[in-house]
């Protein structure tokens, strides 16, 4: 196991030699010196590597690295995932390359080491502001790289043998895990729905204080009706990213290279879900009803992604199951806003989330969940 590190300028040249000797990645020489250029993110600390080797060193070892650091615990589950992807690479090439991830329970730190891409990647181009304002629809090309390689990602893992196993990253996410993880969803949801009322109640247009109260108080049927036969047979699950805004996204400089690969990153929340937990974040959480239905930007991108599983492999699942499970995850994503509000996030974060679900939820009718 590696020496601790929880501090980006830790990535001494020593340090470094030593976990790519035991990634395989330098087989001989060493590193001689590294350039930091460390860079704030949230809930975590990220440094990009500059690195130069020995002259001895092997000629195809990287030359940019890209360090990120979590601490108290936040990066168990995206270490255990890069630990699973890591010998899968030549299956997964919508992931960055990753030489090394560790995990420190001692401390709850942990580092993983990926290729720095930031020379001919960019993040999907839209900045936090934009997207509450309102204007959170990247240009059609990025969307459609976007969904491609979501799209690829799940469809590799699709009930995949690695999902049951004992290891807490491949276990199906808690919300839903079982009964028991279900009630205790359900249960947590409803205080802070009360809190949330007590806060900010009278901020919220009636409308929507009956939606949320209707729907929390039939939540509980959803675990026998849709939940209990997906989650003890893994039918249909796949590991999702679990917090796949378009900010999780890195897109190539160039679109015009066809051939370039769009990256999925950040792996924190990672867990066997719903493709489609996914998919709501991502186009259901900061679209509004117009923006859903310009040029049918969701029903199309939905079939794109439908049809880029089936492409890869993915049989017995046809666009009515995938709209029932983007139904299904919309009503049990629609109280995150909630949550976010209970936890301290301003209104001008959470508001414009709480419109765009709500809109969804009701412009795509999903309160038949509870009456079919």
């Amino acid at each position: 196991m590696d020496t601790i590190i929880t501090a980006i300028e830790q990535a001494t040249p020593a340090w470094l030699t030593n976990v790519l000797r035991r990634a395989g990645v330098l087989s001989q020489g060493a590193v001689l010196t590294v350039r930091l250029s460390p860079n704030a993110a949230f809930n975590s600390s990220i440094g990009h590597l500059e690195v130069a080797y020995s002259a001895d060193a092997s000629p195809t070892a990287p030359t940019s690295l890209l360090l990120k650091l979590n601490h108290e615990e936040d990066g168990e589950f995206e270490v255990a995932f890069y630990q699973k992807a890591l010998p899968l690479a030549s299956h997964l090439p919508m992931l960055v390359c990753c030489y090394a991830a560790e995990y420190f329970p001692s401390s709850g730190d942990s580092y993983v080491l990926l290729q720095d891409v930031s020379s001919t990647h960019i993040p999907t181009p839209l900045s936090r502001q934009q997207i509450l304002n309102g204007e959170g629809v990247p240009p059609q090309p990025y969307l459609e790289r976007i969904i491609d390689a979501l799209a690829q990602f799940h469809a590799y893992w699709w009930q995949h043998p690695q999902l049951n196993q004992v290891a807490e990253v491949s276990q199906v996410k808690w919300w839903f895990r079982d009964e028991a993880y279900y009630a205790r969803h359900v249960q947590k949801r409803q205080g802070e729905y009360l809190r949330f009322m007590d806060s900010v109640g009278d901020e919220i247009p009636p409308y929507i204080r009956q939606l949320y109260s209707r729907v929390l108080a039939r939540l509980p049927q959803l675990w026998e009706r849709y939940l209990k036969v997906r989650v003890t047979t893994y039918k249909n699950l796949t590991f999702t990213n679990g917090d796949c805004y378009f900010n999780q996204f890195l897109c190539p400089r160039n679109l015009a290279d066809a051939n370039d690969q769009t990256y999925l990153v950040d792996f924190q929340d990672v867990s066997a879900s719903f493709g489609a937990f996914d998919l709501v974040y991502l186009l259901a959480t900061f679209w509004t009803p117009p923006q859903r239905y310009e040029q049918k930007h969701e029903e199309n991108l939905l079939r794109r992604y439908l049809q880029v599983l089936q492409r890869h492999g993915v049989t017995g699942y046809d666009w009515a199951a995938l709209l029932a499970d983007y139904k299904l995850m919309l009503t049990l994503i629609m109280f995150v806003p909630v949550w976010d509000q209970t936890n301290g996030s301003e209104k001008s974060y959470w508001w414009p989330k709480m419109q765009c679900l709500t809109g969804a939820f009701q412009d795509l009718n999903c309160m038949e969940l509870f009456e079919s």
